[in-house]
């Protein structure tokens, strides 16, 4: 009986170790594996502006170790020759939690992937975020097509007879791959089409350009960025304003950018006023002598015909200078120009000296020969000369008309006479 008891009392004892056991090991806190994801941006997104983009990525579970969120440029993705890409960190962490951070477009490069492109714009193409933690392993793709800014501080320079150095900023985008040198009318100009790395230095570029005859007045600068590093669709554009060319030996042209220097000196700046050519002479010009007022005395009737041609002339001068149109035609009656061999170019008036100085003989006046004297004393010889026929021809057609007349009368009277049948 008594060893009975004994052992039910031990058993109590026994039976709770187990629960406490699960007690605690309930009450610890239990460890489970990582989760998590990036929620921006959207997968595929597409930007064609040079913006900012949220990148923002979750960790859940408290066993997530190092978080690290990370960026990729396009030419990772490519694969091109040449061109190695860039891969860098946005965010690292320890342990779960919310990841966010703005990634600027406009100056997307980070010191640590590449330090001659650190805050330069971002390369158009496919970029990748990867989310890496223990056991996450999340990514996302954007891509951007975004053009390039259009050049800045474009200058003109002669470079020789039709010949301008046209001369503009470096680009900030490292894939402006080309530039291209247009005339008013949006067409290349010859030597103005190249590859940004036979043009560029650090700082600036520049190309030298013939300018054809009509094509000289205005030139702009228009440059060209890859779509992606596969080069794959038709580049994107953007042009500058724009600027005077100067194609004279010696001169520039006013920049778009650029002040112009003091003291009235020609420069290259906005709003200076075109220079005069270095190095070339200036053509000579001539100064046109002043004509004086004419003055007119009262003559009695008659009194010009005892002038001589050249006071006739100098008063006609006069006259002349007097009328509306440039010139008057030559008088009745006076000398009939002859056509003569084709000049290479118009003929200069004849120069005459008179007492007031040199004239010219705009009216085609000249002093009558004796055979032309003798010729206007013939009865009618004004009339001949109106007609176009000499003296001789003149009295010759007239006498063949009053014989044919003669004759017609005589045929009639001979008609009406003759008896009937």
């Amino acid at each position: 009986m008594t060893r009975r008891r004994a052992s039910v009392a031990v058993a109590p004892p026994l039976l709770a170790l187990p629960v406490g056991l699960a007690v605690v090991l309930l009450a610890a806190p239990a460890a489970w594996a990582a989760v998590g994801s990036i929620t921006s941006p959207v997968d595929g997104a597409h930007y064609d502006t040079a913006q900012v983009v949220t990148v923002a990525a979750t960790v859940a579970g408290n066993d997530a170790g190092r978080v690290d969120l990370s960026v990729s440029d396009p030419r990772v993705l490519a694969a091109v020759a040449g061109q190695p890409g860039c891969t860098w960190t946005l965010i690292s962490r320890d342990g779960a939690g919310a990841l966010a951070k703005d990634l600027d477009l406009a100056a997307a490069y980070d010191a640590s992937c590449d330090p001659t492109l650190r805050g330069r714009p971002a390369v158009n193409g496919g970029w990748q975020l990867t989310l890496t933690a223990s056991g996450v392993n999340d990514s996302r793709t954007f891509t951007t097509a975004v053009p390039p800014a259009a050049p800045a501080g474009v200058r003109t320079a002669s470079a020789g007879p039709g010949r301008v150095t046209v001369s503009w900023a470096a680009p900030a985008e490292p894939d402006t791959h080309a530039y291209a040198v247009l005339d008013e009318g949006g067409q290349v100009l010859d030597g103005g089409r190249g590859e940004t790395t036979a043009l560029c230095s650090a700082d600036t570029c520049s190309a030298t350009v013939t300018v054809p005859a009509g094509r000289g007045h205005s030139a702009s600068v228009e440059a060209l960025r890859r779509r992606n590093p596969e080069g794959a669709g038709a580049d994107l554009t953007a042009t500058s304003a724009p600027v005077p060319l100067a194609a004279t030996a010696g001169s520039a042209s006013p920049s778009a950018s650029a002040t112009p220097p003091a003291g009235g000196s020609q420069g290259t700046g906005a709003g200076a006023a075109p220079g005069p050519t270095a190095g070339a002479s200036a053509a000579p010009r001539r100064t046109p002598t002043p004509l004086a007022a004419p003055t007119f005395a009262a003559r009695p009737r008659g009194a010009r015909a005892a002038l001589s041609a050249e006071q006739r002339r100098r008063q006609d001068q006069q006259f002349a200078a007097l009328a509306v149109k440039p010139s008057l035609p030559p008088l009745p009656g006076g000398a009939r120009q002859t056509a003569g061999p084709p000049s290479a170019g118009p003929a200069a008036a004849p120069q005459d000296e008179g007492q007031d100085g040199p004239f010219s003989r705009t009216l085609g006046y000249t002093d009558l020969t004796q055979e032309q004297q003798r010729q206007r004393a013939v009865p009618l010889a004004g009339v001949a000369d109106a007609v176009g026929l000499s003296p001789a021809a003149f009295w010759r057609s007239i006498a063949l008309s009053l014989l044919l007349l003669l004759g017609a009368g005589h045929a009639r009277a001979f008609a009406s006479r003759a008896p009937p049948a």
